[in-house]
């Protein structure tokens, strides 16, 4: 599952330019004494998080409750599944699987296929 990320990671940072960041590793966040988030990858600009990718399914209202407080766009990976949800702090979520692409409207220029992600079985 590492791997999975770290191609995300990979494909993200050569598709993202400056003022936007994507983290060098996972990260455990403390927001206040009561609030913390993990993220596998984040994507930060000068204003704070905009995008965070978490291991998870479209079902972990918690995770996405969570970091919508913080970033306006949760990807949640579900290595099991074989998919990604995107999910926006609006409450429109889009499920993808592997014969579809991964965009963002926060990322410009980042195009993803879902299927490069994930290993054959």
């Amino acid at each position: 599952m590492r791997e999975l990320f770290e191609r995300l990671r990979e494909l993200l940072r050569g598709q993202i330019s400056p003022p936007l960041r994507v983290s060098a590793q996972s990260n455990q966040y403390w927001f206040d004494e009561d609030s913390a988030a993990y993220a596998e990858i984040d994507v930060c600009d000068d204003d704070g998080f905009v995008v965070v990718v978490v291991y998870g399914s479209r079902d972990d209202a918690f995770i996405t409750r969570t970091w919508h407080r913080h970033a306006a766009e949760v990807w949640l990976v579900d290595p099991e599944d074989r998919t990604i949800t995107r999910a926006l702090r609006d409450g429109q979520m889009t499920v993808l699987d592997s014969a579809q692409t991964l965009t963002s409207s926060l990322l410009p220029g980042v195009v993803i296929p879902v299927a490069a992600l994930f290993l054959p079985h």
